[in-house]
């Protein structure tokens, strides 16, 4: 009996290659068959290209006779086939490349692969003999298989959490360099009596040194220059004081600086603030694309009191803003603790995708977080509590 091996190609014709016993076996599928080829092979298998262009193997028969080696259309007769398809999914990860802003790890590609096996019966002698699948690289594989790709841009979010505790202790490493350490030291010494905002910049150069700026310093009615790029090295922060007319957290006019520096360079992701009550605030970048809404839903000018450097009254987060201030102060806080945790809160109700912290006694930074819970009350209708566990 003959052994048949069929691929059915796309364009539905069919190559078929039959192993034969004996010669007898030769006659039956000349019949079926628009042309057949006989070859004497004595022990070895090989790949032939035949006439029309389509490539089929031939096998050596058990007892050294002869193979056969035919092309099969559809047209020829003879047969019956019936064609199973299946499809599956498969998936590879990659990380995301320089095109993926802040809130993408990576993305997943899936694939999907279409099966079809061709299931055909031939009639041999006047037998039905169904053709038996076996995958054998002498005679191409019983199934075409294709890979359509399906690419599904998976975006996976940053755990703000985890990312806050990360850039801080970046930051808290950047600050203990001596030469950003000897700037922060040399604002320190005079910030409770300055009258103007003092800054520096810092960063690496090509070498993975750590390298500063000059201290500048700011006029009464503007803040110290802060430029997000340097001729010398890739800026990644800068750090500024607050005097003594001003709160000492982080403002929100530092939030648009710090958004404007980011925008011009994304290396820009550390932001101090050194107090003239002698606290460091930071301001870190959690999600950048997120911070890029925010300040694209809120521009500086709908939200931002140039005269006060605060927020503006009658926008919501002004509202949110005073809401919380005025509760803290009516629970007993001082207007810098009043201004820090309603800053923390706006920071995270209005989704700006930045980090506020603050260094403690041992140079480590932590969270500012707090909680909020109604009262029902309508003089006071919130209690503020600070909380340790990050909250975002």
């Amino acid at each position: 009996m003959a052994a048949i091996y069929i691929k059915k190609d796309k364009d539905g014709s069919i190559e078929a290659l039959v192993k034969v016993n004996t010669y007898k076996d030769v006659t039956n599928i000349e019949n079926r068959a628009k042309t057949v080829e006989v070859f004497s092979l004595a022990s070895k298998l090989v790949k032939e290209k035949i006439t029309n262009g389509v490539y089929v193997g031939y096998a050596v028969l058990s007892d050294g006779e002869s193979t056969v080696g035919s092309t099969v259309n559809r047209s020829a007769g003879g047969y019956d086939c019936e064609t199973i398809v299946s499809y599956r999914k498969k998936s590879s990860w990659s990380d995301c490349d320089g095109s993926h802003t802040g809130g993408c790890y990576g993305h997943i590609t899936l694939t999907t692969i279409k099966e079809s096996r061709t299931k055909c019966y031939v009639s041999l002698g006047g037998n039905q003999e169904q053709i038996d699948w076996i995958e054998d690289d002498n005679f191409g594989m019983p199934y075409e298989e294709y890979e359509e790709e399906v690419v599904e841009e998976k975006v996976v979010k940053k755990d703000p959490c985890a990312e806050a505790k990360k850039n801080d202790s970046i930051a808290m490493t950047l600050l203990k360099n001596l030469l950003v350490k000897g700037k922060k030291d040399s604002i320190m010494a005079s910030v409770a009596s300055d009258t103007v905002e003092k800054s520096f910049t810092f960063g690496k150069d090509a070498s993975g040194t750590i390298r500063t700026t000059n201290i500048a310093k700011g006029t009464r009615l503007q803040s110290a220059p802060m430029s997000p790029t340097n001729s010398n090295f890739i800026v990644q922060g800068a750090g500024h004081s607050h005097t003594k007319d001003g709160y000492a957290a982080l403002s929100p006019g530092d939030i648009y600086s710090f958004n404007t520096a980011n925008r011009a360079n994304g290396q820009f992701r550390y932001f101090f603030g050194f107090a003239s009550s002698g606290d460091t605030y930071l301001f870190t970048i959690i999600d950048s694309t997120v911070f890029a809404d925010f300040v694209a839903k809120y521009p500086m000018n709908s939200v931002f009191d140039i005269k006060d450097q605060g927020w503006l009254e009658n926008s919501d987060i002004g509202q949110d803003y005073n809401m919380i201030f005025d509760a803290c102060i009516r629970q007993g806080y001082t207007k810098d603790a009043a201004d820090e945790a309603a800053q923390a809160y706006v920071i995270k109700e209005f989704k700006m995708g930045i980090a506020l912290s603050k260094s403690d006694a041992n140079g480590n930074f932590k969270g500012v977080f707090y909680d909020t819970k109604p009262t029902g009350m309508v003089t006071q209708p919130y209690t503020i509590a600070k909380a340790t566990n990050c909250n975002y």
